[in-house]
């Protein structure tokens, strides 16, 4: 496993870029930046900082970056976690960030 120091992003270590995830999901990409996130602000810096080129979002990014289904703390593309490992739903219970520590489930 390489050293992974400051700066190294998620495409260095083979993660695909956020659309090409979701197509190996088979959920459909965004078809903008407008449409990755409701946040016309969010949007705008996102298509500056990646030079208006969505397919070059890299994964992390774009799920902090997308909408949010009513009721949920985190994303369409974050919440595949359940879809398949559905084990896992009793650690996620009332959880607001997946990616917080999770409580311990009882067996």
């Amino acid at each position: 496993m390489p050293h992974v120091g400051p700066g190294v992003r998620c495409r260095e270590l083979g993660v695909p870029r956020y659309s090409d995830f979701r197509e190996l999901l088979h959920l459909p990409p965004p078809s903008g930046f407008d449409t990755l996130t409701d946040d016309p602000a969010l949007a705008a810096e996102l298509r500056e900082v990646y030079s208006d080129r969505l397919e070059d979002v890299d994964l992390i990014v774009g799920m902090f970056a997308e909408k949010r289904p009513r009721g949920f703390a985190f994303s369409d593309t974050a919440s595949v976690i359940l879809r398949h490992h559905p084990e896992l739903r009793p650690a996620l219970h009332r959880v607001e960030n997946a990616f917080a520590p999770w409580r311990r489930s009882r067996p």
